[in-house]
């Protein structure tokens, strides 16, 4: 009997303990509701902490009309009568003040805390490697592998140096897409998308000639790319093309096309081609391509596919990687300013091609450094005509390393970085 009731007792424990986890664990995954007061010409409480996901509930105590508006327009309650009220619920962090549209000197703030999100760096990945986020976010970056590791941003907006075994790093994130990787072993890569604020200016999107992208050796394939413009005005946008190569990392850009005009909700599409060189190592690509920004890398939106290289010739350069066709058709013939466009490949070997815009006829010097300030080469020191120009630098003679190369017309100066890789 004794025995019995000893079994009952701990079984009842367990269910009891049970019972309080889940209620805990539940607990947390509910919004909190949150209540504020009118009760005159005032907000009680008039700041108001919360998290995001939790709502908030103003309730009219008093005896005239009043209104919960934001400052912004995030919110508006419209009129509350006497005894009425109005929720909102709050879905992204941040400071929002508001006040009453009635009596305007009535006013009131809600902070909305960020959501932290984790990473966990092992050896060798991030986990989860693609992570959504809201506006105001935090992504904290954990390294639980045994040896160093980085978090750094594709386009140099963020880097945490190296982290050793145990260290953290973290980062707020209010807008736009950002690939990383990791500095020591660079195949290593993320991506941070973050969601939930002004709607993207731009979409780009590819469908590929055939599926799945399988690539025999020396060959090629096929794809159509799509850009348009989410907005009620013209837009000029960025779109560029880069690679993500198994046990290497990112390269590129392939394809690197600036300043596409698109008139309000306009969308084009081009036919591309991509050759595969014959030196490309097997396994499964990742092919990226981007709109936005490409000289600050802000990135508005994405799209990408696989594909694999199921042999390869071991011949070649990286000049093979050059995408074929493009947007041109509905580019300007003559550019609005001085500008430069990059280089592709880049990383490269041994070539490479440097592309500008010279909107009138004039001086034009192009010349490459080493890392000691050295001049390497010089490619253009002279008249120009006005147009799109490209011209190729045949690195074959010199080592593998850092370059640079200076671009000047008139008060324009660009300066851009090169990875020869031999």
């Amino acid at each position: 009997m004794s025995q019995k009731r000893m079994f009952t007792k701990k079984h009842l424990g367990i269910v009891f303990f049970s019972l309080a986890l889940m209620a805990i664990l539940t607990g947390s995954a509910f919004a909190t509701q949150h209540s504020v007061s009118i009760p005159g010409f005032s907000f009680s409480p008039a700041t108001l902490t919360i998290a995001v996901g939790d709502t908030v509930t103003w309730t009219n105590n008093h005896t005239f009309t009043h209104t919960s508006t934001s400052d912004d327009g995030y919110w508006n309650s419209g009129n509350l009568l006497p005894g009425q009220s109005y929720s909102h619920a709050f879905s992204y962090s941040g400071s929002y003040p508001y006040h009453c549209a009635i009596h305007p000197s009535m006013l009131g703030t809600i902070n909305v805390t960020p959501i932290s999100h984790s990473v966990s760096i092992v050896d060798f990945a991030f986990s989860p490697q693609n992570l959504t986020v809201g506006v105001g976010d935090t992504v904290v970056w954990t390294n639980n592998g045994n040896v160093g590791h980085s978090v750094t941003s594709d386009y140099a907006h963020f880097n945490s140096g190296i982290l050793n075994p145990g260290q953290s790093y973290s980062r707020v994130f209010t807008s736009d897409i950002h690939p990383y990787h990791c500095t020591p072993h660079p195949f290593m890569t993320g991506i941070i998308t973050v969601t939930g604020g002004a709607p993207s200016d731009c979409n780009v999107g590819m469908v590929t000639d055939n599926n799945p992208v399988v690539v025999p050796p020396g060959g090629s394939f096929g794809l159509t790319g799509t850009i348009a413009n989410n907005t009620n005005a013209p837009i000029s946008t960025d779109v560029w093309i880069r690679l993500y190569v198994p046990n290497y990392g990112m390269f590129g850009p392939l394809y690197n096309f600036q300043n596409i005009p698109l008139s309000a909700n306009q969308s084009i599409s081009a036919h591309l081609n991509q050759p595969i060189p014959g030196f490309a190592p097997l396994g499964v690509y990742s092919y990226y391509a981007y709109c936005g920004e490409v000289t600050t890398g802000a990135i508005h939106d994405l799209a990408s596919f696989n594909f694999t290289v199921a042999a390869g010739r071991g011949d070649g350069n990286a000049s093979d990687w050059v995408t074929e066709g493009g947007f041109e058709s509905v580019v300007a013939d003559v550019p609005s300013e001085f500008s430069q466009n990059g280089n592709y490949p880049n990383p490269f070997n041994a070539q490479t091609n440097i592309t500008f815009d010279v909107p009138t006829s004039g001086n034009v010097s192009l010349t490459i450094f080493n890392l000691a300030g050295q001049k390497v080469a010089t490619l253009v020191d002279g008249n120009m005509e006005a147009g799109r120009h490209t011209v190729t630098w045949d690195a074959s003679t010199a080592a593998s390393g850092i370059y640079f190369y200076r671009m000047v017309s008139g008060d324009k100066t660009f300066t851009n970085k090169m990875s020869l890789l031999k």
